[in-house]
């Protein structure tokens, strides 16, 4: 294939994140929480300079390993004024602009260039994925590693050449980082992938040329150098115990917390690759009814498959799930569906998805009935990509009503600079607001204490909208601010 510079491509894809996103990342305000627990977290992590053991509140606090945190405490250090901001750019943003780099790198040498475009234009106006990459959360960093070593492994085994050394060692150590940023999913999606889709090539000989068991030895390393730090710690061994009992595999087999039912993610896949979801769905229905046939299918639908469909069958067994477990694989869930989309674009259900899928969005059924009067499935694809682009845009100025209306915002402002007491009502994540204020926050459960507190005090009261009636009953306190989502009294 003759190389090419791609330049227009990557210009498109620098300009969208440029626009739309940079100024997301510095207009938003962080959720209570997770964001700002995770403030609070790297607040203990810095007094205490201990840089592997998380605690919360000085709870010992083994659901995350250490290495995001380690950005986060890099940015509150040398960069306190700017410190959500910068982690939000360099913890999601650029982690999240990486992979759309990486999906056109990649397709774009497996097919073409049209096709590693399209996938990545697909990719990056899913608004789940790119709503989490201006969120505060280490699955888009922990999706860029995945992404970055399966995009080596695929390379390596296209080019049929020895691989090099170099490549394997950046390989396996992204597994490793991977771990080490959100834990054992990032260790098991590209292992999982790269061994289903070796089975699908009958190629499992492979994994002798990319020296697959020295390979995992060398994230074996990685992980245990990691353990050794935790270990020699005073209360190491409680929390490695509880890193690998509690939270790996408690959250396999019984989660205390997002347990769901095996069906969970299959009835979420609509609204988490919206407007693309239903696509997706027919093309799961239709690659696993159509399985005893993988040998007729092309490379990359059996990379589509092993990149989502056997890590979502796994991931639906796990007791535990959140939507954004499957983060990902959402490059897989992409591709998968557009070659499901090229199988059948000429019958007519091929045309029913796509019209489900325009009528989602409203805007490209207009413009597809105004303007493709001869059905090219293509411009049916940009009308879609592009209505949500132009959408997008509108981004940056919705967000400040946003910060407004659903956050803790102007809460924060109006008790930061005051002597009052500040107490909360069944809002026990507001206590994550106490670096932030540099003030001791008390959570109250009963509303009868509330009744109990003296006159003379001067108190703040901040809940959740679905409490007020509970707080408004007692006639001490007045409404001294809202907004839709919290309450703020005052007595």
């Amino acid at each position: 294939m003759e190389k090419k510079s791609h330049k227009k491509q990557y210009i498109f894809i620098i300009l969208i994140y440029l626009i739309i996103f940079i100024p997301l990342v510095f207009l938003r305000y962080p959720d209570a929480r997770n964001e700002l627990k995770y403030f609070v977290i790297t607040e203990d992590m810095i007094k205490a300079k201990n840089y592997l053991i998380l605690k919360y509140f000085s709870e010992l606090y083994p659901d995350k390993p250490p290495l995001y945190f380690w950005i986060l405490i890099f940015f509150k250090t040398y960069f306190s004024n700017m410190f959500f901001s910068l982690s939000l750019l360099f913890g999601s943003l650029l982690p999240s602009f990486g992979i759309s780099i990486l999906s056109f790198k990649l397709f774009t040498k497996l097919k073409d260039e049209k096709f590693g475009f399209f996938i990545t234009l697909i990719l990056m106006t899913i608004p789940y994925f790119t709503g989490i990459s201006v969120f505060l959360r280490m699955d888009m960093l922990m999706s860029f590693f995945i992404s970055l070593a399966l995009y080596l492994f695929f390379t390596t085994y296209i080019n049929n050449n020895k691989p090099r050394i170099i490549k394997l060692i950046v390989m396996y150590t992204s597994i490793g980082i991977a771990v080490l940023t959100k834990g054992g999913a990032g260790f098991i999606i590209p292992i999982l992938v790269i061994l289903t889709f070796l089975v699908l090539e009958k190629n499992l000989s492979f994994l002798k040329k990319i020296h697959f068991f020295r390979g995992i030895l060398l994230i074996l390393v990685i992980l245990g150098i990691w353990f050794y730090g935790i270990y020699i710690q005073p209360d190491g061994k409680e929390y490695i115990s509880l890193l690998l009992g509690q939270e790996t595999l408690g959250r396999m087999v019984k989660a205390k917390t997002h347990s769901r039912p095996l069906y969970f993610y299959l009835v979420r896949l609509p609204l988490i690759l919206y407007p693309y979801g239903i696509i997706y769905l027919g093309a799961f229905i239709y690659y696993l009814k159509n399985i005893r046939k993988y040998f007729s299918w092309s490379l990359i639908e059996k990379i589509g498959f092993a990149w989502s469909v056997v890590p979502l069958i796994f991931f639906s067994f796990v007791s535990g799930k959140l939507e954004i477990y499957l983060l990902p694989l959402y490059t897989g869930f992409v591709v998968l569906g557009f070659t499901f989309m090229e199988r059948i674009k000429y019958s007519k259900i091929g045309n029913i998805f796509i019209k489900i899928t325009e009528v989602l969005l409203i805007i490209p059924l207009l413009l597809d009935i105004l303007f493709n009067k001869e059905k090219n499935r293509e411009k049916c694809i940009k009308y879609l990509i592009g209505t949500t682009l132009v959408l997008y845009l509108t981004f940056p100025f919705l967000l400040t009503k946003y910060n407004d209306e659903f956050t803790l915002k102007n809460i924060v402002q109006l008790i930061q600079n005051t002597n009052n007491k500040i107490i909360t009502y069944k809002f026990s994540d507001f206590l994550n607001i106490s670096y932030e204020v540099n003030k001791n926050i008390e959570d109250l459960e009963n509303k009868d204490i509330i009744s109990k507190i003296p006159k003379n005090r001067k108190i703040f009261i901040v809940s959740r909208e679905k409490y007020k009636d509970e707080i408004e009953e007692n006639n001490k306190f007045k409404l001294l601010y809202n907004n839709r989502a919290y309450y703020l009294y005052s007595n």
